[in-house]
Order: structure tokens, then C-alpha cells, then sequence
């Protein structure tokens, strides 16, 4: 049965305790010896890393702008086409090509302008309407970029037609001029840099050239000419059997005579042309320098236009021809023979 847990608890008697003492037995650590340590090269595996893309910088929520791009006068001015942009300015294109267009420029560089020459520029700005005719040349109303470029003829706002051909690879304008750089991009178009200034093939025949000053030619000076003697050889004669002719009658109408200048015998073409009052005449001839020419012994025949004819020519194309000796010289030439005829 279980045993019953008195109400009192007994008092607990403990038996003494006795501790021994503790003898701490010494202790002996072993030196330490440290091994060398010898590192092995290390070769790290290569890491592949995804390409880095950055995110668009936003700044306040709103994307940063495209820059905008000029028109196309703007950007040429900009770039440093001084000369275009003046040329572009006193012919009004400008506001033709600041328009929306859009429009493809082949753009001289100051250099080639400059090598036109400071005469042939000065007559060129001086002259509004020659001088748009060829900027004309240098526009395209289409834009074409130069990866859009084609071997063959280009229609230009002037008219005519400029030619791409390839040159060792690469494309040039009516056979030599180069283009470079290209692809100069603008808000109504684009520009393509060439070296050399375009003429129109209508033009190519009447270059360019001032106009002559006549105020400050000197007075024109003959040589006296010495004709020299003509010695005839005799002329022996076979003799001839005429067989009898009978002449049926004829009626002779009047015939009227201009008349005759007989010049005297030490005169030369010059100097008859100069007494004859062919004024136009001997100013063609001494500004084309066929004078000299016309007083050597020839003989020439000239069919010699009177100064009313000259005058019939129109004011304007007697200038023009005046200012181009090249086309004076061969329009006289035409007018004469060698040998007296």
C-alpha cells in the first residue's frame, strides 16, 4: 500500500564531505613548427557577362529630346559653306530651300568656288540669273541618300541632267567630280559635299568672263606693208581650131554695176577694212587678235559684215560675243578665205 507522507517532514542529517586537493600536473606544449606555404597560380574561369545596356535617363518623368536638325540652308551656313550660303542669299533660293521641301543639295565647298577664279566669281555673283542657273544645277527635288545612289542621268531643278558613274568604286558626278562627305542630313533634305563646282553642259560652251574694258585700249597701231614684186612666167599658148559657132541672137538686159572701191596697191585687208568705215569690223578683229594675221601676205578674201550688220545682231549677243574671244575669233574665221576669190 502506499506509503503515508508524515505531516512533519524528518529532520535530514548530511555526512561531511572531505575534498582532496587538486594537483595540477604541469603541462608540456610541443613547438610549433610552421611548414612553408607554397601558393599555386591561380586561373580563374573566364566570366561571361551579359552585353551592359543602360536605361533611358528620365529626368522628371519626360524623355530628353532629339536634337532637332536645321533646314538645309541653315546646316550648309553652319557647316561652312560661306560662299553656297552667300550664293544661295543674292539669287533669293534660300527661302526656296528653307522650305519643307524635301530637296537633295550637292554643296561646292569654298575652295572649289574659289577655284573658278576670283575674274570668273566676280562676274558670276554679278550676274543673279547666270548664277542661279547653276545652283540649280546642284538641286535634286527628291531626297536621296548616297546608299540610294544609281549609275545613269539625275534630273536637276534646272533642267538638266547630272550623271553618276562609278570610278573605282566609288560614284562621281559627270565623270570626275567626287562626293564626300555625304549623307549630311537636315530637316527638309540632305547634303552631299562635292569638290567642284557644277556647270550645267548648256553653259560649258560661253565660259564665264569679264567683261573687256574698251575705255582702256590703246590706239591700234599699223605696219606699214611692203608687197613684193610678182614676176609671171611666159605662157606659151598650143594653137587652137575653132570650129565655126553660130550664135543664136540674144537680147542683153541692163546691167547695173555696184560700185567698186579699188584700194590702193600698198594697202592690206586691215587698212581697207579701217577706210571703208567697217568700224565693228576692225574692233572685232584687233579685240580677237586676227589683225595681224589679215596684214601678213596671204592672200585671204574676206566677206566683211557692215556695221548695221553687226548692230542687227541684237545689243545683248554683240556683247556676249565681244566678251568671248574664243567665239569672236571663230566667227571671224568663218568669214574669211585663204586666196583671193
Amino acid at each position: 500500500s502506499p506509503k503515508a507522507i508524515p505531516a512533519t517532514p524528518e529532520p535530514v542529517s548530511y555526512a561531511p564531505v572531505t575534498t582532496a586537493p587538486v594537483t595540477d600536473s604541469p603541462v608540456t606544449t610541443a613547438p610549433i613548427t610552421d611548414a612553408p606555404i607554397t601558393d599555386a597560380p591561380l586561373s580563374p574561369a573566364p566570366v561571361s557577362r551579359p552585353p551592359k545596356t543602360s536605361p533611358p535617363v528620365s529626368y522628371g518623368g519626360t524623355p530628353a529630346p532629339t536634337p532637332a536638325l536645321y533646314n538645309i540652308v541653315d546646316t550648309a551656313i553652319s557647316a561652312g559653306f560661306d560662299l553656297l550660303g552667300t550664293a544661295l542669299e543674292v539669287t533669293n533660293l534660300a527661302d526656296t530651300l528653307k522650305s519643307p521641301g524635301p530637296f537633295t543639295v550637292f554643296a561646292p565647298t569654298d575652295v572649289a568656288f574659289s577655284d573658278l577664279g576670283e575674274d570668273t566669281l566676280n562676274a558670276l555673283f554679278n550676274d543673279h540669273d547666270l548664277l542661279a542657273e547653276i545652283l540649280t544645277y546642284h538641286v535634286l527635288t527628291v531626297a536621296v541618300l548616297s546608299t540610294d545612289l544609281t549609275v545613269g542621268d539625275v534630273a536637276t531643278v534646272q533642267g538638266e541632267a547630272i550623271t553618276f558613274t562609278m570610278v573605282n568604286g566609288m560614284f562621281v558626278i559627270n565623270g570626275d567630280v567626287e562626293l564626300g562627305p555625304v549623307d549630311i542630313l537636315a530637316s527638309n533634305g540632305v547634303i552631299h559635299v562635292i569638290d567642284t563646282v557644277l556647270i550645267p553642259p548648256s553653259l560649258n560652251t560661253a565660259p564665264v568672263e569679264p567683261p573687256i574694258d574698251y575705255s582702256t585700249m590703246s590706239p591700234v597701231t599699223h605696219a606699214p606693208v611692203t608687197m613684193a614684186p610678182v614676176t609671171y612666167a611666159p605662157v606659151t599658148h598650143a594653137p587652137v581650131t575653132m570650129a565655126p559657132v553660130t550664135y543664136a541672137p540674144v537680147t542683153m538686159a541692163p546691167v547695173t554695176h555696184a560700185p567698186v572701191y579699188v584700194a590702193p596697191v600698198d594697202d592690206d585687208i586691215v587698212d581697207i577694212v579701217m577706210s571703208l568705215g567697217f568700224d565693228n569690223l576692225e574692233t572685232a578683229l584687233v579685240v580677237a587678235g586676227l589683225d595681224d594675221t589679215l596684214q601678213s601676205a596671204g592672200p585671204f578674201t574676206v566677206f566683211a559684215p557692215t556695221d548695221a550688220a553687226f548692230s542687227d545682231l541684237g545689243q545683248t549677243t554683240l556683247n556676249e560675243v565681244f566678251n568671248n574671244r574664243p567665239l569672236l575669233t571663230e566667227i571671224l574665221s568663218y568669214h574669211v578665205v585663204a586666196g583671193s576669190v
